[in-house]
């Protein structure tokens, strides 16, 4: 299991298989793409996938930089300037 899984290749449909997530078991799951990109990352069918096990998505396309925060049992997180 993962506390915090950073998704492959910024999100991409063809990353982050189902029987992949399925045995990690994530709490969280980090993407990195670029706001409006040309390749549509990340792809809805992997966000979907994260989300079927349960995880929360964070995305830099959406909030930009953050931190994570975790004593190793939970986690939160923070917007950075």
């Amino acid at each position: 299991h993962a506390l915090v899984y950073k998704a492959g290749h910024h999100g991409a449909n063809t990353s982050s298989s189902a029987p992949f997530l399925a045995a990690v078991r994530p709490h969280v799951v980090v993407v990195s793409a670029g706001a409006d990109n040309q390749f549509g990352h990340p792809d809805p069918e992997m966000l979907a996938r994260a989300a079927a096990v349960g995880a929360a998505v964070l995305r830099t396309d959406e909030l930009g930089a953050f931190e994570l925060i975790t004593d190793g049992h939970s986690i939160g997180w923070q917007t950075l300037p």
